[in-house]
């Protein structure tokens, strides 16, 4: 047998299994990222608050109001009476002396600590020298209550805790 009738090797069927392996780790790496891209652009904005340089700006004078409201040495108190699904908020404001604040307008944004989807926004009529709405919430546990009550040109702000049974 002489060498000319061994015919060399062109090429196997396995020649392009390299180029196929990293050909291929790309496709998964751009159908990952579009996959990526795609829940970026439909998921939670990222946005925790508007106009956050204004608030920023703000700021000082957010500051002087909380020591003119601590100065006031006003007391207020917030109970929630019912069960979850369905409940009152009660809320009452009274001066130094303990005699009950006659408020022009109360409102209050209630928050479910973990999901935004949970909010609202209530509003209360005066009731015995106290203030009252009807609330239902979605689940039992932890809210947080951020009152706002307007009584004449001073605006009082208040956070509170709720834990609801």
């Amino acid at each position: 047998m002489s060498d000319q009738d061994i015919a060399p090797v062109k090429g196997s069927q396995w020649a392009l299994l390299p180029t196929l392996i990293i050909a291929a780790f790309f496709v998964i790496i751009i159908i990952a990222d579009f996959g990526y891209i795609y829940m970026a652009k439909h998921s939670y904005s990222g946005t925790v608050t508007e106009n956050s340089y204004q608030k920023g700006l703000d700021y000082n004078d957010v500051i002087a109001a909380a020591k003119r409201q601590q100065q006031l040495n006003w007391q207020d108190q917030l109970d929630f009476i019912g069960k979850y699904e369905i409940g009152t908020l009660r809320f009452c404001l009274r001066d130094s002396a303990g005699q009950p604040i006659k408020a022009t307008a109360v409102r209050a944004q209630l928050r479910h600590p973990v999901t935004h989807k949970y909010d609202q926004e209530l509003q209360f009529i005066s009731q015995d020298g106290c203030y009252t709405t009807e609330v239902k919430l979605s689940r039992a546990g932890q809210w947080e209550v951020m009152m706002h009550a307007q009584v004449g040109d001073i605006d009082y702000y208040q956070r509170h805790t709720l834990l609801v049974e």
